[in-house]
């Protein structure tokens, strides 16, 4: 089910199982689905044989680098910076001139919080 948030709402958010479901839901534009049995996000709602699947409970971008990189490889151009307090900062372009970014305290969460605001609204 696909809940859009404001951005006061999304800048609130917490890394968790929740932001992991609207960001493969919002982000990566993929489906829940279950497969022999196992939750997982597919990349199509074709119930035969999905071309790429990710357990739901495995896929964790809010909290692991390594899934956060599948949000920026959707993005062409985007930086992550961290400043003297230990904040995170992501930037995605959204377009030619414009970006949007996230904020918290790990990448992972900066990078999922950007990417929900490019998707849900800025």
């Amino acid at each position: 089910m696909r809940t859009e948030l404001a951005l006061d709402a999304i800048l609130a958010l917490s890394a968790g199982r929740e932001v992991d479901a609207l960001v493969a839901e919002w982000v990566m534009e993929w489906h829940r689905r279950k497969r022999n049995g196992v939750e997982v996000w597919a990349e199509t709602t074709d119930t035969f044989d999905p071309p790429a699947t990710y357990p739901v409970e495995c896929w964790e971008p809010s909290t692991s680098i390594a899934n956060a990189w599948d949000i920026l490889d959707k993005h062409k151009r985007w930086s992550i910076e961290r400043n003297k307090h230990g904040v995170y900062y992501c930037y995605l372009a959204k377009e030619l001139e414009y970006a949007v970014g996230g904020l918290a305290d790990t990448a992972p969460l900066a990078i999922c919080r950007a990417a929900l605001k490019a998707v849900m609204g800025d």
